[in-house]
């Protein structure tokens, strides 16, 4: 989270407790990958914590590099797959199930896509105006057909599935996206992820009242 150290160990320890309690509600095994959002999500934030302290405390400098790519590999590898196809192993109907095939084969190619770019090109992360910046030097050849791949499953998945409490998720990723591009652009990976690490508080509730079997 690009706000402060505090935040993101803080932001870290909220979502590991809130997706701890989640798995143990759990009644099938199906559900599992949906409901452990909200721990995946607390790592990712836990990683930005480190990155903030290697910035402020020389003694965690080592820690830079590693958490650095532990923070994109979620933020750019495995959000892009992992969101479709949890709704689509909990998906029942047939048609939905079919989009969100669609969906998962899309969010694949862009996550393997990025794990190359990962290990091709360099990649930094710096301090500006009190906010993580993440350069990544990825072809600009396809930066635009990459982000309408990235944003697609993510944005969209949430919109597809029967069950209504879905669509909640996707209205609040999407506003969180769009506040993160208005306010936030230069870094938008940082931001929205702390936004859609809130937003996935929600997924404890669908799990918590039994809305998906």
């Amino acid at each position: 989270m690009c706000f402060s150290t505090e935040a993101s160990f803080g932001a870290s320890a909220i979502l590991a407790t809130i997706g701890i309690t989640t798995l143990s509600k759990v009644k099938s095994k199906k559900n599992y990958l949906f409901a452990s959002i909200p721990l995946i999500f607390g790592a990712q934030q836990f990683s930005e914590g480190l990155i903030w302290l290697s910035f402020s405390n020389p003694n965690y400098f080592g820690y830079r590099q590693i958490s650095t790519y532990y923070f994109l590999t979620f933020a750019q590898v495995l959000w892009p797959l992992i969101v479709p196809l949890c709704l689509l192993i909990i998906e029942n109907r047939r048609a939905e199930k079919i989009i969100l095939i669609l969906l998962t084969i899309m969010g694949l190619t862009v996550a393997t896509y990025h794990f190359f770019c990962l290990i091709l090109y360099p990649v930094s992360v710096e301090i500006i105006k009190h906010h993580i910046y993440y350069k990544l030097d990825f072809s600009a050849k396809f930066r635009c057909f990459e982000k309408i791949l990235y944003l697609t499953p993510i944005l969209f998945s949430f919109f597809v599935p029967s069950e209504r409490k879905m669509k909640l998720i996707g209205i609040l990723i999407f506003f969180s996206f769009l506040t993160s591009i208005i306010f936030f652009k230069d870094n938008i990976i940082s931001v929205w992820c702390f936004f859609a690490a809130l937003v996935s508080i929600v997924v404890y509730s669908i799990i918590n009242n039994q809305y998906i079997k």
